[in-house]
């Protein structure tokens, strides 16, 4: 057998090894990653407002933050497989998803409009009103 064939028949049999390693975080990474997209747009967009020029050095930030997130997802995924617990990638994406989520209300705000943990608050509020005014009807 050729090297050739032989790393294909190496990487044909691992690559499914990977992909089941990885699969159940893909909920949790596609999360992540669209909220690094809209935070990604809402920092130009926040930062174009402001006048400040927007360089490929800055925007090459966004492959970092994605290869940070991926560290967590993947100590979340190890936690999973090492005690058999199906929620550790979870967990473990609380701090990227509370990171991405604060950094999208500061851009928000810095463009004049309410944060998104505000509009939360009010959506919150008036879920509750609800249930006050329904509990009263009782």
């Amino acid at each position: 057998m050729t090297l050739k064939a032989q790393l294909t028949n190496s990487v044909l049999h691992t690559l499914p090894i990977i992909a089941s390693f990885f699969a159940p975080a893909i909920y949790v990474a596609m999360l992540v990653f669209i909220f690094v997209i809209v935070d990604t747009y809402l920092g130009r967009k926040a930062a174009k407002h402001r006048g400040e020029k927007i360089t490929s050095n800055r925007f090459s930030d966004v492959f970092a933050k994605i290869i940070g997130y991926a560290v967590f997802l993947t100590v979340g995924l190890l936690i999973n497989v090492i005690t058999g617990w199906k929620y550790g990638v979870w967990l473990c994406a609380v701090v990227p998803i509370y990171t991405e989520i604060t950094s999208i209300d500061e851009n928000q705000k810095s463009l004049g409009k309410k944060g998104v943990i505000t509009q939360a608050e009010e959506v919150y509020k008036f879920a509750l009103n609800i249930k006050k005014k329904r509990d009263q009807l009782r």
